[in-house]
């Protein structure tokens, strides 16, 4: 059965099968034009309670007439006096008055029926359901539908429609602090969540952000250093290290020089030579195409120098050569085959003019 209202009905509270509404016209009213639907809610616990104890305890019409019995009193009677006690029970027909019925005290009956109105103990309802609302000292109880075009609850209109209310309708386990996490919710919540990416699948897309040794590739590197304790760097034969200074150990590398960390070049490269502008110490085998000495180019071959080796004279002696002109290679070679001292040897011959003028 239904009942209609055409207006507002105001409550200070609102209960749907014996369970009270907690939640605040405003909140309700958050259910306005939401498009979620109840499977998306989730669930909400829900609240179940039988009103037919209530019921089963009361008297409908029909049975209060075949329980009890007539009082007294005859359909002859036509004329009374001040009636100041007694009642007008079952039976006892139509009253029809040329006038409004005035009281100052009110008017008590167990039942009334106004046309398909029926009025019974604390129960008001319809012809045909009579049980229709229930009322007590705390609220009314409706047993059916509740039709009106508005509703309120504390004085707040409830705004949201009967579809928006609706879609919490089956919804279990789930409390009013987390429906309250929809709060801020601006679109699609499973869209979200589908274009967000999981723990899971972020720690196997993912390298921590101190980094680990699973990194393998990385981009062009602007800052950082590499500190002690790194370990070997190893590259392939095919790759080189580009880097406008590179200091190992004590050797510093810029440029085309390299020196000592402390110092200045000592070795400077281009695509031909190399130059020495420091003493050169080699300890090991030095191997060139040519070899400059004081910018002059030693045209000598090694195995030419390689003759000096076992040479004993001292640099004083060799320095006599220093100036002698007109002294080729061919001249040099001609020392070959001279077993001693030729200062000793030339000494202790004449010279030609000598030899000549000697008397015999």
């Amino acid at each position: 059965s239904t009942v209609t209202v055409d207006g507002t009905v105001a409550a200070t509270n609102l209960q749907i099968g014996d369970t009270a509404i907690s939640a605040s016209a405003a909140e309700i009213n958050k259910l306005y034009s939401l498009n979620t639907t109840a499977a998306e809610l989730g669930f909400v616990h829900g609240v179940n309670s039988d009103i037919q104890t209530q019921l089963d305890t009361r008297y409908t019409k029909t049975e209060a007439d075949t329980k009890f019995s007539l009082k007294g009193g005859s359909n002859l009677l036509t004329t009374v006096g001040a009636v100041s006690a007694g009642s007008l029970n079952t039976g006892f027909g139509a009253i029809d008055i040329g006038s409004d019925i005035t009281t100052s005290t009110k008017i008590s009956s167990s039942s009334a029926d106004l046309g398909n109105i029926k009025i019974t103990g604390s129960n008001i309802g319809h012809s045909t359901k009579t049980t229709l609302m229930a009322l007590s000292a705390t609220g009314v109880s409706v047993s059916g539908s509740l039709n009106s075009t508005t509703l309120s609850i504390n004085d707040t209109e409830v705004t949201a429609s009967a579809t928006d209310i609706n879609k919490i309708a089956g919804l279990t386990n789930v409390t009013a602090a987390e429906f309250g996490y929809l709060n801020d919710v601006t679109s699609n919540i499973q869209a979200q969540i589908d274009g967000k990416v999981s723990s899971v699948d972020t720690d196997l897309l993912y390298a921590p952000i101190a980094g680990t040794t699973s990194i393998l590739t990385t981009g062009a590197l602007a800052a950082g250093s590499i500190v002690e304790g790194f370990g070997d760097i190893t590259l392939a034969d095919t790759k080189t290290v580009t880097a406008g200074a590179v200091a190992v150990d004590n050797i510093l590398v810029n440029g085309s020089n390299v020196g000592h960390k402390d110092g200045a070049s000592v070795l400077t490269f281009t695509a031909t030579d190399i130059t020495a502008s420091k003493p050169l110490s080699v300890t090991g085998n030095l191997s060139a195409t040519t070899l400059t000495l004081g910018g002059s180019p030693v045209t000598a071959t090694s195995a030419q120098i390689n003759k000096l080796a076992t040479v004993t004279s001292s640099d004083t002696e060799l320095n006599i050569l220093d100036g002698v002109t007109g002294v080729t290679s061919t001249n040099i070679n001609q020392l070959s085959g001279v077993t001693s001292s030729l200062s000793t040897f030339i000494g202790d011959v004449y010279r030609k003019a000598t030899v000549y003028t000697k008397a015999e």
